[in-house]
């Protein structure tokens, strides 16, 4: 089953409110995913299905499953790169740790590939998995539509170190979509108040 997410941007000065920014860099824009609340488990921790209304969540998903961004970088900019990060981990008790701990190396401007040799306002397909099957089985369906092999990467979720799964004890994830220093600020500021969905 496919459903459809949404990205969403946000910045240091958006969690003013919260107990913790989680050490974000102020002059960093987070592109956050809004996913819906899994089909097979409606305790999957995810927002609520009404995608316009959500507010950031960390999501569960299974081995086999995969979230997929499909559409262009930001336009030119310091920085930018795609990140999944294990949130948060269930103890021995009920108790959830926030961990926000990386999980891998960054997918930055200088090792993305996309459409173009220019890795700015570029099309690009970013799939977040931790199954190599499921990935495979991913980029050949996107290449039998017509999405070129060029434009596709894989965020690596390393399954034998993560509780994948929907169960309330299973691990959250995130992904961070960090943007710094936009080279035109107008122009990225219309990359982020409709961004790639």
């Amino acid at each position: 089953m496919i459903q459809e997410g949404k990205l969403i941007f946000s910045q240091a000065v958006d969690c003013e409110d919260l107990s913790t920014c989680f050490g974000n860099n102020p002059s960093t824009f987070y592109g956050l995913y809004l996913l819906p609340i899994s089909p097979v488990n409606v305790s999957s921790g995810a927002v609520s299905n009404n995608l316009e209304d959500a507010t950031y969540k960390p999501w569960r998903m299974r081995r086999d499953e995969a979230v997929i961004f499909l559409g262009k970088t930001p336009p030119e900019a310091r920085y930018f790169s795609f990140r999944s990060y294990l949130y948060d981990r269930q103890g021995n008790s009920e108790n959830r740790s926030i961990l926000y701990a990386s999980l891998g190396d960054s997918l930055n401007q200088n090792v993305i590939t996309t459409l173009t040799d220019n890795p700015f306002n570029a099309n690009t397909m970013v799939i977040t998995t931790g199954d190599r099957i499921t990935n495979a089985r991913i980029r050949n369906a996107a290449v039998a539509v017509g999405i070129p092999h060029k434009m596709i990467n894989t965020d690596i979720l390393a399954a034998d170190i993560l509780r994948l799964g929907l169960e309330q004890k299973s691990d959250r994830i995130s992904m961070l979509y960090r943007i710094s220093l936009f080279t035109d600020t107008t122009e990225g500021q219309s990359y982020m108040d409709v961004p790639p969905q």
